[in-house]
């Protein structure tokens, strides 16, 4: 393995992208680990471990031990899938990524030390001791030495983003599976897939999604963010034929969102509607809140007319107590004021007067 090696400083610095300078700053700091030696000259030398660099610094000096590059292109080619894959998949990727390269080189050495009969076995050793099978490191070989270190690189796939499904065929499987009629995944997709091979090619004709469709320019005027299908073969709907990729489309739907459309508002409400927690107060007269009741019973008010009284009082929430009230005919803000009054003055035998810290 490489990682016991050491380079100097000039040329740990060349592998780093940054001034000598620098490095000899992350040695003084301990970022870097070192050894000295005294030269021929009688002055102390630094030799800077390999393993303390970082990453890129790690894998640019594996693979250009294995090629030197004679052409700039090439060179800036290695930076910019390094950069790339960095910005990808972080620090976790490129450590893979170097550890991958490593195995790969330890691979390619055996070829170079050993005899023809021995390369299979010990590559075969090497792959149980590192954790990964035989045929994976002869792929990892295969595209090293074909294409180098980009062949060990995970490259996106070209169709990453797009769906087996299309959007017509997501929205008709979604509506039948988000109804109160609580169909299960498989039914769900099934019987989209009889809705697809029914309306057959005419599907995309008048598609809300399609691009120039009658439909979509009506809804387009409301919804100015409504998708666009990215087929343009109008075969049809476009749905995978596999039931699990249409069961795991379903399964990622938000659990707030088929509680609502399958259970109801009631049960979303009890289960996901936000509600605000409020400790109960511990003091007398700490909070008040008010409300108003009408009563159920009838009276003659000073007029003749003939009414059901209403109740507007004042309670304190530490006690649950009615700590000021009015009655009257049509509650309004005059006998709110009057209902507060009632329990902020001092009254005989009663502990609730003053103002409260809240209302």
């Amino acid at each position: 393995m490489f990682f016991n090696d050491y380079v100097t400083t000039d040329r740990a610095a060349e592998l780093c992208r940054i001034a000598e300078m620098t490095v000899r700053r992350k040695i003084y700091s301990g970022e870097f680990k070192v050894k000295d030696q005294i030269n021929d000259r009688g002055n102390k030398v630094y030799y800077v471990q390999l393993s303390s660099l970082p990453t890129e610094a790690q894998i640019r000096y594996l693979e250009e031990r294995r090629v030197k590059y004679d052409e700039p292109e090439l060179e800036q080619s290695l930076e910019t899938d390094l950069v790339t894959f960095r910005q990808r998949y972080g620090e976790e990727g490129m450590e893979k990524l170097l550890w991958k390269l490593d195995i790969v080189q330890r691979a390619l050495n055996i070829t170079n030390i050993h005899a023809k009969g021995q390369v299979t076995i010990l590559r075969q050793k090497l792959a149980k001791d590192e954790g990964i099978g035989f045929r994976t490191l002869c792929d990892w070989i295969k595209n090293y030495e074909t294409k180098g270190l980009a062949g060990l690189i995970r490259k996106e796939r070209e169709d990453v983003g797009s769906s087996s499904f299309c959007l017509k065929a997501l929205q008709i499987m979604m509506d039948l599976y988000l109804t109160p009629l609580k169909r299960s995944k498989t039914v769900s997709y099934e019987m989209m897939v009889k809705q697809a091979k029914k309306l057959g090619n005419t599907a995309c004709k008048n598609c809300e999604f399609r691009e120039g469709s009658v439909s979509r320019q009506k809804l387009i005027e409301h919804d100015p963010s409504l998708k666009e299908c990215r087929g343009h073969n109008l075969t049809g709907l476009k749905y995978s034929h596999c039931e699990k990729s249409a069961i795991r489309i379903l399964s990622d739907i938000p659990p707030e969102i088929e509680a609502m459309a399958r259970q109801g508002r009631k049960y979303w409400e009890a289960h996901y509607l936000h509600k605000a927690k409020r400790a109960k107060p511990e003091q007398v007269n700490e909070v008040w809140f008010g409300d108003h009741y009408q009563w159920n019973c009838f009276c003659i008010d000073e007029d003749g007319n003939i009414g059901r009284p209403w109740l507007t009082a004042w309670y304190d929430m530490a006690t649950g107590s009615l700590v000021g009230w009015c009655i009257s005919m049509q509650p309004n803000s005059r006998t709110i004021a009057e209902a507060f009054i009632h329990a902020s003055v001092k009254k005989k035998d009663v502990p609730f007067c003053g103002i409260p810290l809240v209302t």
